[in-house]
């Protein structure tokens, strides 16, 4: 073999050996940058923030022209409505239906001219290839992403469905936290609010007082004349709390002020006053706080 055949076959193994290397260190680079992304979405503090968040930070790790985030509820595909205004059924023949049966992620090298892309997609967006994949947190696929770059001097590649993939399977798992994270704290909510309620309702029930009907005991009653009912005294006619309540109410103190001062919730010293007005037989805070101090002492 002639000096000049080596001489060209070692230049273009160093050329391919170049290639390989930076063609790693573009790999390695773009997994560094959807690891950046992806604790960026993290940190979003709601679900809808993260769903706004996700595209846009798709095509800055990977460096796409624009990305987007669609849903799938079984046989219908959902897009943005600027693309398509309505719910897309996704038929057999169509490459999103095939991905989402398989849940892989697909390359589209020839978006027109493969018979399979939605219309809609094509003159909603003019894109002439994409990349996309499944959103599947758990065995349903919930949605897609779509990727392209359109404007770009090349079109996507397998290295553009890798990258993607890897980015959609994290993504599937931050909106799977944040989904069940908000049931969570919905479900927290609900069951500290029953909880206070029921305090609350403990509360009044053992503090309340006992009451005697509007029928005179016999025992109170004269041989042979009318019944006799003594004026009960202050203390008996409101119980402790009842009384604690009142005094600070008499000083001009707010139902807060109140619940404050005396450690109980807002709704608590609600039923407290109202147990007071009907006990006093009164309509009002300040009749109520009269009516008491005119009672007389034990």
């Amino acid at each position: 073999m002639a000096v000049s055949d080596l001489l060209l076959r070692a230049d273009r193994m160093v050329q391919r050996l170049s290639r390989d290397a930076a063609a790693r260190h573009a790999h390695d680079a773009r997994r560094v940058e959807i690891h950046r992304a992806l604790g960026r979405l993290r940190r979003c503090a709601s679900l809808r923030d993260l769903l706004r968040a996700i595209p846009p930070e798709l095509v800055t790790a990977c460096g796409f022209s624009r990305a987007m985030l669609s849903a799938v509820d079984g046989t219908r595909w959902t897009v943005p409505p600027s693309v398509w205004p309505a719910e897309i059924p996704l038929t057999a023949t169509m490459w999103e239906t095939d991905m989402v049966r398989r849940r892989m992620p697909i390359l589209v090298s020839d978006a027109a001219g493969s018979g399979r892309t939605f219309p809609g997609l094509l003159t909603g967006t003019a894109t002439t290839s994409y990349v996309a994949a499944p959103i599947a947190p758990t065995r349903q696929v919930i949605g897609l992403l779509h990727a392209d770059r359109l404007g770009q001097d090349r079109p996507v590649d397998d290295s553009d469905r890798e990258a993607l993939w890897l980015f959609t399977e994290n993504v599937g798992l931050l909106i799977e936290r944040a989904t069940l994270s908000e049931q969570l704290d919905r479900e927290r909510r609900l069951l500290r609010t029953q909880l206070h309620q029921v305090a609350d309702s403990l509360d009044a029930l053992c503090e309340a007082g006992i009451e005697l009907g509007d029928e005179t005991p016999a025992a109170a009653r004269a041989w042979g004349g009318p019944a006799i009912t003594p004026a009960p005294g202050r203390d008996a006619l409101l119980t402790d709390r009842e009384r604690d309540v009142l005094d600070l109410v008499a000083t001009g103190a707010t139902n807060s002020e109140v619940a404050a001062a005396l450690s109980l919730s807002a709704d608590t010293v609600k039923t407290h006053v109202a147990h007071v007005l009907r006990k006093l037989r009164v309509d009002t805070r300040a009749e109520a706080v009269a009516r008491y101090r005119r009672a007389p002492h034990p």
